[in-house]
């Protein structure tokens, strides 16, 4: 079609975080959207439309190409498909990637490209162990 185009976004978490399906239904719900790439679970997508309220996936922070927690590919118009940019861009600024421990465990998804399952268990791990000195009775 003339006019139309098709561009790859790199995700880039600049730490290791939580990713939680609302912020990535954002995404899903941009109107140059057409699919994740570059993760384990085949259309990606559609396991995070149907994944429970608050679940969340693990990313890891991303160092290269091969550490980038998703790939986002979209196509439009050019002009579409920057204002599509700008706003992933956006969301991985303000709210897309949570600190370890930002939602109940119980509701991990799973990990992105490179997700460190372990890192997340010791954030976990220390954080109980700090809740239990704090909750001592004295």
């Amino acid at each position: 079609q003339a006019g139309k185009a098709v561009a790859v976004v790199f995700l880039r978490a600049l730490a290791d975080a939580e990713v939680c399906r609302e912020e990535l239904m954002r995404i899903v719900r941009l109107p140059t959207f057409r699919c994740f790439d570059r993760v384990e679970t085949p259309l990606f997508e559609e396991a995070v439309e149907f994944a429970p309220a608050g679940s969340f996936w693990l990313a890891s922070r991303t160092e290269d190409l091969f550490s980038v927690p998703l790939t986002v590919l979209l196509s439009g118009t050019k002009a579409d498909m920057l204002r599509d940019i700008r706003k992933i861009r956006e969301l991985e600024q303000a709210s897309l990637y949570r600190p370890f421990g930002s939602f109940a465990a119980s509701l991990c998804a799973g990990t992105l490209t490179g997700g460190n399952v372990q890192a997340w268990k010791d954030f976990r791990e220390l954080a109980d162990c700090k809740l239990m000195a704090d909750s001592k009775l004295y």
